[in-house]
C-alpha cells in the first residue's frame, strides 16, 4: 500500500528487531514483525491490516485500538530487567550474556542475548526470544510418566479440562481471539509471559575433563559421553509467567519447545482473562547437571521450580533438547512438606550412589515448618528431612558439600526464615542434622532466605560458611527496617553461641567516587574464634532495612556479596537500590588491594578504587541489584529497572557464578 497512514502505522508501531543498523541497507520485514492480527483492510486481501493501523469508520476497533496503544505506551515505560546468566566465564570471542526482561504494564517477557566486548565489556545485543507460529509450537506437559502435546485434545483429564479450545490456543500463542468486547480473550504485547524470579540458565556441551580423576560408578565413560554431545545445540532455559519452561536456541534465540507443569495449570486460565490480575506460575530457579543412569548411561538433567508460582517440582531429560522426555512432575499434594521454593534446587550425588536433588522446602507448606527435601533423581521418590517444628518457617537454599573432594555429597548447610543455620551430615545412608549458629540482632532472630556458601581456609584447613540475612515475602518486610547482617562462620563441629566468638566488622565511610557511590570496610586484626559478622547499617543513613538475600559467590580470593535497601518511602514502588561488595572472606574486612576499577579514563586500580586511601569494599546501584555475572575481569551487575553496569576487577582465575533473586513480593 502507498496511503501514507498504513505505512506510517506499519512502520511506527512495530518493535525493532535487535541489532538493527538504520544507516544500513536491508530485506525487507517479515510479516510477523507488522501483522499478527490475520486481517484486512475494508476485507482486500491485497491490503493487510498492519497491527497498529484502525479505519476511523469503524468505531468500536478505533476506541479499542486507542486503549491498546496507551496501555503498549504505559506497559514499555514500566519495562524492568531481572537477572543476568552467561554461556562463558572467560572474555573472548563469542561471550555472551542473556538477561530476561518484564514489562509490568501488559506483563510481557523477553530474552535478549547480548555480544560482550572483550575490551570494554559493552553489552551489544544481537537477538530477541523469538517463535514459531502457534500451531507449529512444541509445548509439552506431564500426562502419568509421559509427555503429550498441550492441545485441547490432550487436557481432559487436567486441571484445563474447562478451558475452551480458544484458550488452549491463546495460551500456545494464538493472537487472533483477542481484543476488549465481551467473548475475546485478553490483549497481550507479545506471547511470552513476564519473566521475574527466574534466571536464564544456559546449558551448553559437557565438559570432558570435569570426571577424569573420580572413581564413582559412569565416571570413567563421561568423557565419551562429552565427545558424542560436543555439537549439541546450547539451549538458554527460563521460566516465564505464562505457565511455561521456555528452551530458546542459544545461538538464534527461536524456541525449541515449552513444558507446562502440573502445579502451574490450576489457575492458567486466568492468564487468558481480560480483567487479569497478575499471577506468577513458573517463577522459580532452574538447575541442570549431568548425571549417570546405570541403564541409559550418562544424561543432561534439568529440574525446575515454580518459586512463587506454586508448590511444584519437576525433572527432565533434556540430553537432545529436540527430543526431551520426562523424568517426572511433582505438587505438594505428591510431597507434602513441599512450599513456595524460592531457591535453586541442587543435583548431588550421595555415598550410596544415589543422584538426588536437594532443596529446601520454602514457606507456605502444609506443615508450615522447616524440611530438607530429597529427591531422587531418576525415580522421582521424595523423603522429607525434618528440621524444626516451629511454625511460620521454611527451610531456604542448600549448599552441599563434599569433605573428600570426591565430588560424593556428604554433608549439606542451609538457613530457615527464623534465623538458624543448619548442618545435615549424609552417613549410614541417612541424613543427620544440627544447628550450627542462629542469626540474631540485639535479641532478635534474622531470616535466612539465601543459599549459603561455603569454603575451605587453605591457610588453616578450616570449614568456612558464608550468608546474609533477610527476606522479602510480603509487603511488611518492604517497609522493615530492623538490621540484617553478614556473616562468616567457622564450622568446627559444635554449635556456634551467639556472637561472643566473633570478630565485629563495620562499614565504617561512605562516599562518591568518580561518579560512583561507595563504600570501606572496617579492617579487623584479629579474628573471633568462630568467624566474623557485619551488620549493614550505613555510617551516613543508619539503618535502612538493608538486607542480603541472594547467595554469596567467590571472584578469586575475594567474597562478593549483594545488597537491597527496599524504598521504604514507597513500598509499593517496583525496587529500591543496593550494593555489590567486595571482601576479605576470612576475616570480613577490606581486601588489601583494590577490587572495583572506577577510572572513567580506562585506567585501573590506583586512586579509582579507593575511598580516602582505602580500598573500595562496595559499590552502589541506584536500582536494586541481582548478583553480578563475571566474563573475564568484566563484572556485569543486572539491577531491577533493566539496566546493566560493567565494570573492570582484577583478572583472577575460578569463580562461581549464582544468583537467587526476589524480584516481587510473595502474596
Amino acid at each position: 500500500s502507498t496511503n501514507q497512514y498504513w505505512l506510517a502505522a506499519k512502520y511506527g508501531g512495530f518493535q525493532v528487531p535487535a541489532g538493527y543498523d538504520p544507516d544500513k541497507t536491508v530485506n525487507p520485514l517479515s510479516e510477523a514483525t507488522w501483522w499478527t492480527n490475520g486481517e484486512y483492510v475494508n476485507g482486500d486481501p491485497n491490503a493487510k491490516r498492519a497491527d497498529n493501523f484502525y479505519v476511523a469508520a469503524d468505531a468500536e476497533k478505533m476506541v479499542a485500538s486507542l486503549k491498546q496503544a496507551f496501555s503498549r505506551i504505559v506497559a514499555e515505560i514500566k519495562g524492568a530487567g531481572t537477572g543476568l546468566s552467561s554461556n562463558s566465564a572467560r572474555l573472548e570471542t563469542g561471550a555472551v550474556t542473556y538477561q530476561a526482561q518484564f514489562f509490568s504494564g501488559t506483563w510481557r517477557g523477553d530474552l535478549i542475548a547480548y555480544h560482550v566486548d572483550k575490551v570494554t565489556g559493552a553489552l551489544t545485543p544481537f537477538w530477541n526470544a523469538n517463535f514459531p507460529a502457534w500451531e507449529q509450537r512444541v509445548i509439552k506437559f506431564a500426562n502419568a510418566t509421559t509427555l503429550q502435546d498441550f492441545t485441547k485434545k490432550n487436557l481432559g483429564q487436567t486441571a484445563l479440562a474447562s478451558a475452551s479450545a480458544q484458550q488452549i490456543n491463546y495460551l500456545r500463542g494464538d493472537r487472533s481471539q483477542e481484543g476488549n468486547v465481551p467473548g475475546k480473550l485478553r490483549i497481550r504485547s507479545g506471547i511470552m509471559g513476564d519473566i521475574v524470579n527466574s534466571q536464564p540458565l544456559y546449558v551448553g556441551a559437557p565438559n570432558g575433563r570435569l570426571y577424569t580423576t573420580a572413581n564413582f560408578t559412569g565416571a570413567s565413560a563421561y568423557a565419551a559421553f562429552a565427545a558424542q554431545q560436543a555439537n549439541r545445540v546450547p539451549v538458554v532455559y527460563v521460566g516465564a509467567n505464562d505457565g511455561m519452561l521456555h528452551a530458546f536456541d542459544a545461538n538464534t534465540g527461536k524456541e525449541i519447545f515449552a513444558f507446562v507443569p502440573r502445579a502451574a495449570m490450576p489457575k492458567l486460565l486466568e492468564y487468558t482473562d481480560q480483567n487479569y490480575v497478575h499471577q506468577y506460575y513458573v517463577d522459580g530457579e532452574l538447575t541442570a547437571a549431568d548425571i549417570y543412569d546405570t541403564k541409559l548411561g550418562w544424561r543432561s538433567v534439568l529440574v525446575g521450580t515454580l518459586g512463587r508460582g506454586g508448590k511444584g517440582l519437576f525433572a527432565l531429560d533434556v540430553t537432545d533438547p529436540s527430543n526431551i522426555r520426562l523424568l517426572w512432575d511433582k505438587t505438594s499434594a505428591d510431597i507434602g512438606g513441599l512450599g513456595n521454593t524460592l531457591s535453586k534446587p541442587m543435583i548431588v550425588q550421595t555415598s550410596d550412589g544415589t543422584w538426588s536433588v536437594l532443596l529446601g522446602n520454602g514457606p507456605n507448606s502444609t506443615a508450615d515448618n522447616a524440611q530438607l527435601i530429597v529427591m531422587n533423581l531418576l525415580t522421582g521418590h521424595a523423603a522429607q528431612v525434618p528440621v524444626s517444628k516451629t511454625s511460620n518457617n521454611g527451610l531456604s537454599g542448600v549448599f552441599p558439600w563434599s569433605s573428600q573432594s570426591n565430588g560424593i555429597t556428604d554433608r549439606v548447610y542451609a538457613g530457615d526464615l527464623l534465623g538458624t543455620l543448619w548442618r545435615f551430615t549424609f552417613s549410614d545412608n541417612a541424613w543427620k542434622v544440627v544447628p550450627l549458629f542462629t542469626a540474631t540482632y540485639q535479641g532478635k532472630a534474622q531470616p535466612i532466605s539465601a543459599t549459603p556458601l561455603g569454603a575451605i581456609e587453605r591457610s588453616t584447613g578450616r570449614m568456612w560458611i558464608f550468608f546474609g540475612t533477610g527476606r522479602v515475602l510480603s509487603s511488611h518486610d518492604m517497609d522493615n527496617k530492623e538490621v540484617q547482617s553478614w556473616y562468616g562462620l567457622i564450622d568446627q563441629g559444635t554449635t556456634i553461641s551467639g556472637r561472643t566468638g566473633l570478630s565485629q566488622v563495620q562499614i565504617v565511610d561512605e562516599g562518591v567516587v568518580n561518579g560512583y557511590a561507595v563504600r570501606t570496610v572496617s579492617d579487623p586484626k584479629n579474628i573471633g574464634t568462630d568467624g566474623w559478622y557485619m551488620d549493614l547499617i550505613s555510617p551516613k543513613s543508619g539503618k535502612q532495612g538493608e538486607r542480603m538475600i541472594v547467595s554469596n559467590m567467590f571472584r578469586g580470593a575475594a567474597l562478593i556479596g549483594t545488597t537491597r535497601i527496599p524504598d521504604n518511602s514507597d513500598i509499593c514502588k517496583l525496587s529500591g537500590s543496593g550494593f555489590v561488595m567486595a571482601i576479605n572472606p576470612f576475616t570480613g574486612g577490606r581486601l588489601g588491594q583494590w577490587f572495583f576499577d572506577l577510572n572513567t579514563g580506562g585506567g585501573s586500580g590506583g586512586s579509582g578504587g579507593a575511598l580516602n586511601g582505602n580500598p573500595v569494599s562496595g559499590v552502589g546501584v541506584s536500582s536494586a541489584p541481582n548478583s553480578p555475572v563475571f566474563t573475564g575481569n568484566i563484572m556485569q551487575i543486572g539491577a531491577d529497572d533493566g539496566t546493566v553496569t560493567s565494570l573492570k576487577t582484577p583478572s583472577s582465575g575460578g569463580l562461581n557464578i549464582n544468583r537467587v533473586s526476589w524480584r516481587e513480593i510473595l502474596r
